[in-house]
């Protein structure tokens, strides 16, 4: 399942296509959180595209675009809605409170 969502051909499906481009969106949300700055979780990912072309030796156009695109979106979600610190606070937390639950079981 994991390898379909990989290639795009295998994009044909609107559910599938739905899918991938809500899973970069989060990946975006997520690099945002982790590097603490939109711009350099942007960059990071734009640079993680080139080199991806670089790596297979094709470059398919539409689907780094809307890959990126995506990225952008949830990127700007989450630096809009909450603000970098809340929403890492709250993923503190969240670790936090479940490594404290596994160790005291």
């Amino acid at each position: 399942m994991l390898r379909d969502l990989l290639t795009p051909e295998d994009h044909a499906d609107p559910y599938i296509w739905a899918a991938v481009f809500a899973a970069h969106a989060w990946v975006g949300a997520a690099l945002v959180i982790v590097l603490g700055d939109i711009h350099l979780a942007l960059t990071g990912y734009l640079l993680f595209e080139v080199l991806q072309a670089v790596v297979s030796r094709r470059l398919i156009v539409l689907d780094s675009v809307l890959d990126w695109l995506a990225v952008v979106l949830g990127a700007a979600m989450i630096w809009t809605e909450a603000g970098r610190w809340i929403v890492a606070l709250i993923c503190v937390a969240i670790a936090a409170g479940w490594i404290w639950k596994r160790r005291h079981r």
